[in-house]
């Protein structure tokens, strides 16, 4: 079983509350962060935001009450929970490069200088490969319950679910690579084959 304590959030400005212009202008600077992963999780959330809306167009427009049953209400609160990962991800992700990014400015004069450092970074990179698979884990859960959202939308909108549903789809396969490259990192073998392992067994649900 992979456990490990969440990436604690810094009291900093949010890319989350920031406008997509503001955001998209720091995307592309020449900051190493907020990177790929960070992107991964606001096209996440606007996949699963998609989906979400699909249903709730579809709610007002039904004619009949028996339409409308408990399973899809279900469905929604999966989805909002979804949502709210999704939208923290863009802040965790960063945060998480960071603090390997901070780990290898570690002093490395000494001899316990060079351990403490590369104790740090091994911490650091299974923190962010265990992030990277828990954002993909999200991901691969919107794009299956995004089937239930189909089969309930209404033909104007359904067209929506289906982006959605290809969106995180689209992030969850992308973050492999973000939980590859940490991994890769990673000295410990038996930690890095239960990576390999968990990032599989989501791949194996994306068919």
């Amino acid at each position: 079983m992979i456990t490990e304590k969440p990436v604690k959030q810094e009291t900093t400005t949010l890319l989350v509350n920031k406008t997509i212009k503001q955001y998209t202008d720091i995307l592309q600077s020449d900051t190493p962060t907020p990177g790929g992963g960070s992107a991964l999780a606001h096209v996440g959330s606007c996949a699963v935001a998609l989906i979400l809306m699909a249903i709730n167009v579809t709610k007002t427009k039904l004619s009949k009450k028996d339409a409308y049953h408990n399973e899809i209400e279900n469905v929604i609160e999966d989805l909002l929970k979804l949502q709210d990962k999704m939208t923290t991800f863009v802040d965790t992700d960063t945060l998480a490069f960071n603090a390997i990014l901070n780990a290898m400015r570690m002093p490395k004069d000494t001899i316990a200088q060079q351990e403490a450092r590369k104790a740090e970074l091994q911490r650091q990179y299974y923190r962010s490969a265990l992030l990277s698979l828990d954002m993909m884990k999200c991901a691969t859960e919107a794009y299956l319950l995004a089937d239930k959202a189909i089969a309930f939308a209404d033909r104007f909108v359904v067209s929506d679910a289906h982006i959605g549903k290809s969106l995180a789809k689209c992030v969850a396969e992308n973050c492999t690579y973000n939980v590859d490259v940490n991994a890769d990192c990673i000295f410990d073998l038996s930690k890095r084959q239960a990576i390999r392992n968990r990032k599989n067994t989501l791949l194996s649900q994306l068919q």
